[in-house]
């Protein structure tokens, strides 16, 4: 197992097009040297869809499939929207910038927007036993609080939780 995860790395790195990020975590059995189990995670992508062998690929919950052309068109699509998103996001942050003209000093403008959330990020609410009376609470303080974001309130109602929020 001493190689395996950089094996798994490199084959991510140099197969798909465009290469994928994956994160293994090891973990050593008790009962032998060497021996264990290995939990490769790969995050969802921001320039999905990646291609193998000529094939683009989408993710299930449990399993992978073949993409059909219109599916893979429509990804590049939505890509270049969230691209042209952010750009204009920036542009706007430029324009309101509120020493503009004022000085000849360069300016650093950046804007984030998360890609993917992590696939546990609700766990500490939904994996608890009281999980649906913690989850009813916290809907209804995210629906009575003017800083709390509705798409936060309107995703974790269904038990998935996005990068919206």
């Amino acid at each position: 197992m001493s190689l395996a995860p950089e094996k798994i790395e490199s084959v991510a790195r140099t197969i798909p097009d465009p290469p994928l990020t994956v994160i293994t975590e090891e973990i050593t059995a008790e009962a032998a040297d060497g021996i264990g189990y290995l939990i490769v995670h790969i995050p969802a992508s921001p320039v999905a869809p990646h291609m193998v062998d000529n094939k683009y690929y989408g993710r299930g919950d449990k399993t992978k499939y073949r993409l059909g052309d219109a599916e893979v068109v429509s990804l590049h699509a939505r890509r270049r929207s969230a691209e042209a998103d952010t750009l204009t996001l920036l542009r706007t942050e430029m324009d309101n910038d509120p020493l503009r003209g004022v000085c000849d000093q360069s300016h650093l403008f950046l804007v984030a927007r998360p890609a993917a959330a992590r696939r546990d990020v609700c766990l500490p609410i939904t994996g608890a036993p009281d999980w649906q009376t913690r989850l009813l609470t916290l809907v209804e303080k995210a629906k009575s609080s003017e800083d709390a974001p509705l798409t936060f309130v309107r995703i974790c109602w269904w038990g998935r939780c996005a990068a919206r929020w």
